[in-house]
């Protein structure tokens, strides 16, 4: 533990790593697609907004096999930066944490071992559109998670969907949560005011105000 570098509050850093010293983990990476990732502006997780359906499955095949075999080359951004699946690579095989790949809703299945939730990919939010089949999907999710942290000590819960921080935030403001500063982005700059935007738009086409799905 002394050859971890601490970046921000130190002692949440600490307790933290007390808590999970000697412990066994598990890192599971949770896939999904969604038309809001098609969105001009609204993610950098691909070199352009139609090929961010490959960005998931060539994720987790990297993470796997140390390379992609949906795309040449590996995912990367308008600007050309690799995904940051190369740090979570190199920390999982660092940490020697094993590896799950769980499929929320896919156009491009990965060609790695996964687990089926039985999720359809995501609409475009903007439209008000989310995900069909998605309390399936939840339900099953939960059983699986339930019985999956029975085997281990604890888990590290990952995620590769474009489009994904955009959909949180209309998720979380839809149930009563103030959310506005408290995503990020797969942008240098994260445009925060184009993702309040499309959550508006999609709170506005459903008939809901902030808060009316708190239940």
């Amino acid at each position: 533990m002394k050859n971890i570098i601490k970046l921000g509050n130190k002692q949440n850093i600490d307790d933290f790593v007390s808590k999970v010293k000697g412990k066994k983990p598990l890192f599971i990476c949770v896939l999904g697609n969604t038309e809001t990732a098609k969105i001009p502006g609204i993610s950098a997780a691909g070199a352009n907004p139609e090929i961010t359906d490959y960005t998931p499955a060539a994720d987790v095949e990297y993470l796997y096999f140390g390379k992609c075999k949906c795309i040449d080359g590996v995912p990367i951004t308008p600007d050309g930066i690799p995904t940051p699946g190369l740090i979570t690579k190199a920390s999982l095989s660092l940490a020697e944490i094993p590896l799950l790949v769980a499929v929320g809703g896919l156009r491009i299945l990965p060609k790695t071992p996964y687990i089926e939730f039985g999720g359809k990919p995501g609409g475009d939010i903007s439209n008000g559109q989310a995900v069909d089949s998605s309390v399936n999907a939840y339900e099953n999710a939960r059983i699986f998670g339930e019985n999956l942290a029975k085997t281990v000590d604890y888990l590290v819960i990952g995620e590769s969907i474009a489009g994904g921080t955009t959909t949180a935030l209309g998720v979380l403001t839809a149930m009563g949560i103030d959310a506005m500063d408290k995503i990020s982005s797969s942008l240098p700059v994260n445009p925060i005011d184009l993702k309040i935007k499309i959550v508006n738009s999609g709170l506005q086409n459903k008939n809901l105000q902030k808060g009316d799905l708190r239940d």
